[in-house]
C-alpha cells in the first residue's frame, strides 16, 4: 500500500508518495509497476495525493479525478469526491471485483483548500485534509467501511507545521 505524506506550512506544503501499483492477478504471484501518478494538483490551491484503489470509473485514479472535479467550484471539490469515490468504489464491489477489505481508499490533501462554508471575506489558511473510507476520527488502523468522512485541520498561528500520513503509517 502507498504511504502518502503530506506537510503544510506557513512558507509551504509538500505531498510525497511513490508511483508503483500493485495488480495481482488469480494463479501468479503479484506484479509491481511503477507507473501511476498518485498526486495532483487542485485548481492551483492544494495538492493531493490518494492510496488505496490505482484505477476508478475505468481509468486510473488520477484521470478520475481530474474528470470529475473539473467542471466543479474548488469549494464544493471534496464533498464531491467523498461522494463520487463512494459511488465508484461501490460499483466496483457490485461488479463482484473486490470485496470491502480490498476497497480501502484515501486522499490526502495540502494547501489552501476552499470549503462551501468558508467566509468568503475571510483570508484562507494553511489546511490539511483527508477524504476517506478508510480512516477517520473514530479509527486508529486501516479498516475499509462503505461511507467517506472528510476531516480538516487548519495551520493555528501557533504551530509551526501539521504533517499527516495516510496509507502506511508514519512513526512519530
Amino acid at each position: 500500500m502507498t504511504l502518502i505524506v503530506g506537510y503544510v506550512s506557513h512558507d509551504y506544503v509538500a505531498v510525497a508518495s511513490d508511483r508503483t501499483i500493485t495488480i495481482r492477478q488469480r494463479g501468479r504471484s503479484d506484479i509491481y509497476k511503477d507507473v501511476e501518478n498518485k498526486a495532483i494538483v487542485l485548481n492551483g490551491q492544494a495538492i493531493m495525493g490518494y492510496t488505496g484503489l490505482a484505477w476508478l470509473g475505468g481509468i486510473s485514479t488520477d484521470r478520475w479525478v481530474v474528470g470529475e472535479l473539473s467542471p466543479l467550484d474548488p469549494s464544493e471539490y471534496f464533498g464531491a469526491l467523498a461522494g463520487k469515490s463512494e459511488r465508484a468504489i461501490d460499483a466496483i464491489r457490485r461488479a463482484g471485483g473486490l470485496d470491502r477489505s480490498q476497497t480501502g481508499h484515501a486522499y490526502l490533501v495540502v494547501g489552501y483548500p476552499v470549503f462551501e462554508d468558508d467566509d468568503p471575506q475571510r483570508r484562507r489558511v494553511p489546511a490539511l485534509v483527508t477524504i476517506s473510507n478508510a480512516l477517520g476520527s473514530h479509527y486508529r488502523s486501516w479498516r475499509p467501511r462503505p461511507g467517506f468522512e472528510i476531516n480538516r485541520q487548519a495551520l493555528t498561528d501557533d504551530q509551526d507545521f501539521l504533517l499527516e500520513s495516510v496509507g502506511g503509517s508514519l512513526k512519530r
